[in-house]
């Protein structure tokens, strides 16, 4: 069922032209569609980009305008109209997909071990954000040494707690799951 939805997300995503080293904007809470979104994102050959929605406009604007996202995922808001969103559904999940005009086809590209996974936006050393991308063989060699020297397995549970903005927050979604364990998702 994961797989399923998190395929027919990356098809979305593929089709407003996510595919390898494209930027998918992740602007959401703590939600169970933030795992299904994250897998999509990667399903695409996509980076994904979290950016914390209780951030100030201006500086999600700051952080739009570098990474220049194809796409942004957010939790639905029944209040919003804006143009160019339109609601992708699957079972009890729901997600808002903003476009930014780009577009693409619905077949997913795998992406590279040097591609980007995803991309962390520090403060930096001026207190300007600035964008640094990971790539999928850095994120991989930490999941697998994290999961050996822990001997993490199908029996182990972790509460996903790590903001997604924090680089290790790729260990709460994708360590688990590469193990055959659980993540539990705790709202805000």
């Amino acid at each position: 069922e994961f797989h399923t939805a998190a395929t027919d997300l990356a098809e979305t995503l593929a089709a407003l032209g996510a595919g390898p080293n494209k930027v998918v904007a992740l602007r959401m809470p703590r939600a169970p569609e933030m795992v299904v979104a994250i897998h999509a994102t990667i399903k695409a050959g996509a980076t994904y980009l979290p950016i914390d929605p209780e951030l100030p406009d201006e500086r999600i604007a700051s952080i739009r305008g570098d990474a220049r996202p194809v796409a942004e995922l957010t939790l639905p808001d029944p209040e919003s109209d804006a143009s160019g969103v339109s609601r992708w559904e699957w079972e009890d999940l729901a997600l808002t997909v903003a476009s930014y005009g780009h577009t693409g086809s619905t077949e997913l590209q795998a992406p590279a071990p040097a591609d980007s996974s995803y991309m962390i936006f520090t403060s930096g050393s001026t207190g300007l954000p600035k964008g640094v991308m990971i790539d999928h063989r850095g994120a991989v060699n930490t999941i697998l040494d994290v999961n050996r020297r822990y001997g993490v397995g199908p029996a182990d549970r972790v509460l996903a707690l790590s903001s997604l903005s924090f680089d290790l927050s790729v260990w709460d979604i994708f360590g688990l799951l590469a193990a055959g364990g659980t993540i539990v998702v705790p709202d805000e």
